[in-house]
């Protein structure tokens, strides 16, 4: 399921950025409401949305990564957990550090539950490494249309590979 079919089956979902845990997890609250929404697998990525609002307040965002993981478990669904981008080093070079705090913290708490973690944030790296900063981001935060192909023929790949 995806935000079009959400919207298309349950029509007052009120669909929003869902880059925020709280509105994930309610669209996905309201969801199982629905009798057609029965899926086998959740890919979960809180993004730069969800650190930017949870700045500095890491063990609120290891609160909705277990509230996730609770879920999941609740629901009977496989989890998949996609970690966060780096910005742009010239961008937000400070914040990176904060990025890869709140990465490591999904991370750890994956790993206790048996959760598999997709490393977005080191594909990412590995872009910049190869093209160059200005050939990845267009802006600091978003990227150019090659790079979003090569991350999502990397988040495929290793959906393929553990759901397999």
């Amino acid at each position: 399921y995806y935000q079009r079919e959400l919207a298309k089956d349950i029509p007052n979902v009120g669909l929003k950025n869902n880059g925020h845990a709280h509105l994930a997890y309610g669209v996905l609250q309201k969801a199982y409401t629905n009798e057609n929404f029965k899926p086998d697998c959740w890919l979960v990525n809180f993004g730069l949305h969800m650190i930017n609002s949870h700045h500095n307040k890491l063990p609120a965002y290891g609160e909705w990564v277990e509230k996730f993981i609770a879920y999941a478990k609740e629901k009977n669904v496989k989890l998949i957990f996609v970690n966060t981008t780096p910005y742009q080093q010239s961008f937000r070079p400070k914040q990176n550090l904060t990025i890869i705090k709140f990465n490591d913290l999904m991370k750890n708490a994956a790993e206790k539950a048996n959760v598999p973690v997709i490393d977005l944030h080191a594909c990412t790296l590995e872009a910049v490494k190869e093209l160059g900063d200005k050939n990845v981001y267009m802006d600091g935060v978003h990227f150019h249309d090659e790079v979003r192909k090569r991350q999502a023929a990397y988040i495929a790949e290793r959906v393929r590979e553990i759901v397999k």
